[in-house]
């Protein structure tokens, strides 16, 4: 009759096998489909896409407009103290600043009963914003902002990839350690069952039968505990995915990263060409155009102009005349010394720009020649592991061999058995760690977004 020591153990086995066998409702889940789920699931992805498709109009809200403006008005005239209309009149004016050239048109037409009149008026800037320059800094400006706000929104959108990527690597660990205890338990389950027939038969003492029991349980805690934390990060992965709970899901064992992603060290921070560095660029770009734009600010309003005047009297123009009018006229402000102290601090600003990019470039650098760094290391230790846990493989297997003749004792078989879950549990982690790193060398070079879809 079967104790309930068999019987507790051959129950929990049973279990451990409903657990991991796959059924019918059983899904593999990829970390690229992981991440897809994720962003369709989470509220916050769809502002992202929001925000991108805002910036279409960013650039032209960024420019300052060249609308024509037209003004109208109307004037009743009444004398005191008769009482009486004197004159009814009005004015219809049209103007347009074009700031891509510096020109300003404006036309006026007056009409009463006294006298009427249109005027015709062209002006020329020649030195502040003369021919459109100050426009084409805020033309630059706008394409500038649009870039960058850009630049940022992608790096947002790759962060929080990189972030939920964690997440599931977390939970490929997480299967890989429950993997790495069911097989460690089965190996006990059969040590103990061994160990029982060699003590039926005088072969083994109850020392032994104990001894394995108690190693046995152990792998049976590590077990229990490698399926709880499992199961909770599989409900996490459930609450990012929106998959019912119902389905069962199980990590896919390998990442195979696209061929045309390199893991390749700059020789400099010169030599960076990543999102970051011209980020930091658009910065400088950015205090450049201000210090240009107050430069121009500066300078006096000096206008060529040519104007026409046409007058008449009455309603219809009677007695016709007109006048042309052309010269020059001009708008100093002096000393004006707020001027030139901002003038100096933009100046000043978009050195420290300069300065501010070249240090963080180098910082940037030094961060990806660290990571490169622990990528060599991981690939070395990868192998070394490998190496390990197949050595370990077949130590333990030897040794399994020796304890059946009985050329070992229980103490060095167990030794070696404990030896083959370390190894193989060292090579499980450094997979992932690997692929993990490369992950974020991809997230740091800009290869793993390249725009928001």
């Amino acid at each position: 009759m079967m104790s309930f020591s068999k019987k507790r153990i051959a129950l929990f086995h049973l279990l451990v096998i409903m657990f991991l066998l796959p059924n019918n409702a059983q899904e593999t889940l990829g970390l690229q489909k992981f991440l897809e789920l994720t962003g369709a699931n989470d509220p916050e992805f769809p502002v992202m896409l929001t925000q991108s498709a805002m910036l279409s109009w960013e650039n032209i809200l960024d420019i300052p407009a060249e609308d024509w403006t037209i003004g109208v008005s109307s004037e009743l005239e009444m004398n005191f103290p008769d009482t009486q209309w004197d004159d009814i009149g009005g004015t219809l004016s049209l103007s347009r600043q074009f700031k891509s050239t510096g020109t300003i048109i404006d036309t006026d037409y007056t009409a009463s009963s006294g006298q009427s009149g249109l005027s015709f008026y062209i002006g020329q800037e020649l030195a502040q914003g003369a021919f459109g320059r100050g426009h084409q800094y805020n033309v630059d400006q706008a394409d500038i902002n649009q870039r960058l706000a850009r630049f940022q929104l992608t790096e947002v959108y790759e962060d929080y990839l990189a972030a939920a990527a964690s997440i599931w690597f977390d939970w490929q660990l997480s299967y890989a350690g429950l993997q790495n205890a069911q097989l460690s338990y089965e190996e006990n389950q059969r040590l103990l069952e061994n160990v029982r027939r060699r003590a039926a038969n005088s072969i083994a003492s109850s020392s032994d039968v104990d001894r394995s029991l108690l190693q046995m349980l152990t792998k049976e805690e590590t077990l229990i505990t490698a399926q709880a934390d499992y199961q909770q990060k599989t409900l996490l992965i459930h609450r990012y995915t929106g998959l019912p709970e119902a389905l069962e899901i199980i990590p896919e064992d390998f990442i195979s990263f696209p061929e045309n992603w390199e893991v390749s060290l700059p020789e400099s921070a010169k030599n960076l060409n990543t999102r970051s560095s011209k980020i930091l660029q658009l910065l400088i770009d950015t205090a450049e155009n201000q210090y240009l734009l107050q430069q121009d600010d500066i300078l006096p309003s000096v206008q060529l102009y040519l104007n026409y005047d046409i007058n008449g009297s009455g309603y219809n123009f009677e007695n016709l005349g007109s006048t042309l009018s052309f010269g020059i006229s001009a708008e100093i402000d002096w000393p004006n010394p707020h001027g030139q102290a901002s003038l100096e601090r933009l100046r000043l600003n978009h050195l420290k720009e300069q300065q501010t990019a070249d240090s963080r470039l180098q910082g940037y650098w030094w961060d990806l020649r660290l990571l490169y760094s622990r990528i060599e290391l991981i690939d070395k230790l990868l192998i070394s592991a490998q190496k390990k846990s197949d050595a370990a493989q077949r130590v333990y297997q030897a040794r399994n061999e020796d304890y059946r003749q009985g050329r070992c004792t229980l103490t060095e078989l167990i030794s070696d058995q404990n030896s083959l879950q370390s190894a193989r549990h060292v090579l499980l982690t450094r997979k992932i760690n690997s692929n993990a790193l490369r992950l974020e060398w991809f997230r740091l070079t800009d290869q793993l977004v390249t725009e928001i879809p």
